[in-house]
């Protein structure tokens, strides 16, 4: 997350990236497996740019968290070539629901 936005990188030629570019207004769900079960539901807008110096920078600081500090600049520059854009989600609306089996 970055400025109350969500950014995520992927593939310039993958589904989600073909679909977002023809209908940039999107819902993000993200839920557990287990019970009780909960989600959150994040509708927006997004902006995807090739930038690939904004992609390395975003890659470089996911890889930080996930792979840690050591891994982070190799997880960036993996992650930020042609073929990759940087998606922007902008949330207009975020719901979420913990205990939905309870």
């Amino acid at each position: 997350m970055e400025d109350g936005d969500l950014l995520f990188a992927t593939g310039t030629r993958s589904g989600k990236a073909l679909a977002m570019t023809r209908e940039p207004r999107v819902s993000l769900v993200v839920d557990t497996e287990a019970s009780p079960y909960a989600f959150v539901k994040v509708d927006g807008v997004v902006e995807i740019s090739q930038d690939l110096e904004e992609l390395r920078r975003v890659s470089t600081l996911a890889g930080a968290r996930y792979m840690g500090a050591d891994e982070a600049e190799s997880f960036g520059e993996r992650n930020s070539g042609p073929g990759e854009c940087l998606v922007r989600l902008r949330p207009t609306s975020i719901i979420g629901i913990d205990g939905v089996a309870d």
